[in-house]
């Protein structure tokens, strides 16, 4: 056993923990205030190990650690390690290491427990870790969906094109020889095989959208009036009038908010009213320190309010077959905007329009 330490009143008393250890780490004396927080008693630990205060994974972390660090430099200061319990409850503290003198092979240690609020920095520390392995999932996850519905689209594009052109071809060339129900059957084969189309490339827009571009600052001014050119001649046949307030510059992918905004704007154009011109406005204002909220809002035919959770469901058609749409559009828009850590929403009324929402970032994220 190492030399007898006697251990200053003072020190047995003070509320921080003292152990007294020899460089193999056998216990050589502890106060009183140690043994209250372990509910040990003094004959148990004076002559044990260290290592039968700490956990399995507090004794490879002692032994790889502070043992070589403490031997080499002498000291070794706000170690946080836990020490057991005698029920084997884990106990935070931080340590002060520090040999007796210089060539003593003593050392003393003093603990200090860590307060509530380094156990919530910690827990926090690791709640932002899972959060960004869960963000990281959430990217992988999408990227592999993208690719997925790509390769799904493409290769069913081939043979919905192949059917398409053989009903063209039977109409050019044997209409004469089909009765009214033949024609009938033909041309719902023409009108399923052009909606199949549209599905296809609508599948193609999903699965295009480039999770890898370059996040920048965006004139979201210069998106909208990129996103209304590219739905120019829709617009102008419909004579829709598009409202569009100063817009703010925020933080996005470019190709993404394009596809967005040309998404909500063409989703106002084929639910509109046909009893009345259409009008688009769209404008912004500041949610947070840090964030907008952009609003589309249209004058068209809206939904019922218990429906709004439903729109931006994948293949979701509200209307079934009475409007044309592959009931992908605004299941991308929201895929874009979760991609820009936003949320979206709509506020509707049957008859009374149709309101949607979504935060953007003005801050890099």
């Amino acid at each position: 056993m190492s030399d007898k330490v006697e251990i200053d009143p003072v020190l047995d008393t003070v509320p921080c923990g003292y152990i007294c250890f020899d460089r193999n780490g056998q216990i050589i004396e502890v106060n009183s205030t140690l043994l209250v927080w372990t509910n040990r008693n003094r004959q148990e630990l004076i002559g044990a190990n260290i290592m039968q205060l700490l956990p399995k994974a507090g004794q490879i972390f002692f032994q790889a650690q502070v043992l070589p660090q403490i031997e080499l430099s002498g000291e070794l200061e706000e170690c946080y390690f836990k020490i057991l319990h005698a029920n084997n409850d884990r106990i935070p503290v931080l340590g002060n290491f520090r040999r007796q003198h210089q060539d003593s092979n003593i050392y003393d240690l003093i603990l200090l427990r860590i307060p509530k609020r380094y156990l919530l920095e910690d827990a926090l520390v690791k709640a932002k870790k899972v959060a960004e392995r869960a963000m990281q999932e959430l990217q992988e996850s999408n990227r592999t969906l993208s690719r997925f519905a790509g390769m799904v689209a493409h290769d069913l594009k081939a043979p919905i094109r192949h059917m398409k052109s053989l009903a063209e071809f039977i109409v050019e060339d044997y209409d004469r020889l089909l009765d009214e129900n033949g024609r009938d059957f033909l041309q719902k084969l023409q009108n399923n095989a052009l909606r199949a189309t549209h599905f296809v490339d609508k599948l193609l827009e999903y699965g295009s959208l480039n999770s890898h571009s370059q996040l920048e600052a965006i004139d979201l001014n210069r998106v909208v009036s990129t996103a209304s050119e590219n739905l120019s001649d829709s617009l102008a046949e419909i004579s829709a009038r598009l409202e569009i307030d100063d817009l703010p510059q925020v933080w996005g992918f470019e190709t993404q908010l394009v596809q967005l905004f040309q998404n909500m704007i063409g989703n106002a154009i084929k639910y509109r009213d046909r009893d009345r011109p259409l009008t688009i406005q769209i404008y912004a204002v500041p949610s947070t320190p840090t964030e907008w909220t952009v609003w589309i809002c249209d004058n068209g035919i809206g939904i019922a309010p218990e429906n709004c959770d439903r729109v931006f469901k994948m293949l979701e058609k509200l209307h079934g077959g009475e409007y044309e749409g592959a009931g992908i559009g605004l299941a991308t828009c929201k895929w874009i905007i979760q991609n820009h850590q936003g949320t979206i929403g709509i506020k509707s009324k049957l008859d009374h329009g149709s309101s949607f929402y979504f935060t953007l970032k003005s801050e890099m994220f």
